[in-house]
């Protein structure tokens, strides 16, 4: 797995801009990255379903699966359902007061 940031993989892809700021290029893709993303992706799935029996959640500043969905609503409103995402702006709408006669 290449799990190293300093790998020889990552750090070959540094470059340049016009500025004279390096800057990091994306490795191309092999065979043990997308082992590496798939490794990682059937962990994050025990997780999710909290049956990881080695899991760094309760480690982590989140603590549970929970407070990570609730985080990531936060913070990423794409990850909110299309409904939920109408709700949402149903609620900060500003409701017109109308005068009855």
């Amino acid at each position: 797995m290449i799990t190293d940031e300093k790998s020889k993989i990552y750090t070959d892809y540094l470059t340049k801009n016009a500025n004279g700021i390096k800057k990091q290029a994306a490795p191309p893709y092999t065979i043990e990255i997308f082992e590496d993303v798939g490794w990682a992706f059937c962990i994050g799935l025990l997780d999710f379903f909290e049956i990881n029996p080695i899991s760094r959640l309760p480690q982590s500043n989140l603590k549970t699966i929970e407070l990570v969905k609730q985080d990531l609503l936060a913070h990423y409103p794409i990850f909110l359902p299309k409904k939920k995402e109408e709700e949402k702006q149903q609620e900060l709408k500003p409701v017109r007061q109308t005068k009855s006669l």
